[in-house]
């Protein structure tokens, strides 16, 4: 299929660009970045030299139509209409093949799927995660309940036909929530998570943790942060909000002592267990709220040479900062997906450090998205 032929571009509503341009797209981002940031040095777009099917984690929403039929796919833009997905030319095509098999095993063993305004059915979306380096697969259910209909069954015929997964997962809870992933997650097929391989770690990816959708571009972003932050042997290096640890392992890696602080216990499990893996010892995982945990580093007394924030598109919070400013590390190497949060944070540090330039780098082709880095260095007066 050409990319000009992108069948659902007006209906979906997930792709902001015309996936016929990879070019222009980045032109227009790159033009954005530098309006908003116009007070800033900013660097030319680091853009993917091919921008298509690169995401690692495909998500279908299933939902009843008529009396006995149902659909599966995304939501429209904006809406909780779901639009049913054949081709898509952004997502892993090894998990696009999982997905269709999963809507046909669905159908012929008639599993109910949820109806959001009855709170009846069972089966509420499923998501897909390609490890990338290493072509394994895992599935995760988002259901009613644990008590997935003939489940062994279910699994047996799934993994007949793809191998390939190597991990399933059911997340069951009856909340109604924007929450792809809620509460707990049970493992019912593999031994632990799916592995995948980036520059030169072992990464475990389990059903619900964080772990960028891009891996191409996510090795170009983890090279970066780690030529900003520059981390040697001697240093201590914090990395907040650090999902499974990836930037602190690398830090850890280059001879820092590093720790990592995340508030997702799934992750944290996932970055002890590769600490072991890639037998890094010099580096710590701690589960905790990246906030809290700043502000009782600060009250300690304790410093920190450089920090890694990497917080969620909401951004990082004032009483982060202020706990931050009192630690007053060397270097803070910012990474956001939100640059108008990331505007705004800014002046908040520019008494204490001197920000360097902007640093977009295109981690969501066709989308609206613009990953950002900055490197603030402190100002010794």
């Amino acid at each position: 299929m050409k990319p000009k032929d992108c069948p659902h571009f007006k209906e979906c509503g997930a792709c902001d660009f015309r996936l016929a341009f990879p070019k222009g797209q980045i032109k227009k981002k790159q033009e954005y970045i530098e309006r908003l940031f116009k007070d800033y040095g900013v660097s030319p777009m680091l853009a993917m030299d091919d921008s298509y099917f690169y995401r690692n984690k495909v998500v279908r929403t299933y939902k009843p139509r008529g009396k006995r039929g149902f659909l599966s796919g995304i939501y429209e833009k904006g809406s909780h209409w779901v639009v049913p997905i054949e081709h898509c030319l952004i997502e892993d095509e090894g998990a696009k093949q999982i997905h269709k098999t999963i809507h046909y095993l669905v159908k012929i063993r008639g599993i109910d799927v949820f109806n959001e305004d009855t709170g009846q059915g069972y089966l509420r979306h499923v998501l897909v995660r390609a490890a990338k380096a290493t072509g394994e697969y895992s599935v995760t259910f988002v259901v009613r309940d644990k008590h997935f209909p003939k489940l062994d069954g279910f699994i047996k015929a799934l993994r007949k036909k793809h191998p390939e997964i190597k991990a399933i997962y059911l997340n069951p809870h009856k909340r109604r929530t924007p929450v792809l992933i809620e509460g707990e997650l049970l493992q019912v097929y593999g031994k632990g998570p799916v592995g995948d391989r980036l520059l030169g770690l072992e990464i475990l990816l389990s059903g619900d943790s964080f772990y960028q959708v891009n891996t191409k571009q996510a090795k170009r972003l983890y090279e970066l942060v780690m030529e900003l932050l520059a981390p040697r042997e001697g240093e201590e290096v914090l990395d907040a909000y650090c999902g499974i640890g990836i930037m602190a392992l690398l830090a850890a890696n280059a001879g820092a002592t590093a720790y990592g602080v995340e508030l997702n216990p799934t992750a944290i499990a996932d970055a002890r267990e590769m600490k072991k893996r890639n037998d890094i010892p010099n580096v710590t995982f701690i589960e905790e709220d990246a906030t809290k945990f700043m502000i009782e580093l600060a009250n300690s007394g304790r410093g920190m040479d450089k920090v890694i924030l990497d917080p969620p598109r909401t951004g990082t919070t004032p009483e982060c900062i202020d706990a931050l400013l009192t630690l007053a590390p060397e270097r803070i190497v910012y990474v956001s997906c939100n640059p108008k949060q990331l505007k705004e944070e800014l002046p908040l540090f520019e008494d204490k450090y001197t920000v360097g330039r902007i640093y977009p780098l295109d981690m969501f082709p066709f989308t609206q998205h613009v990953e950002t880095v900055v490197l603030m260095s402190r100002v010794d007066k």
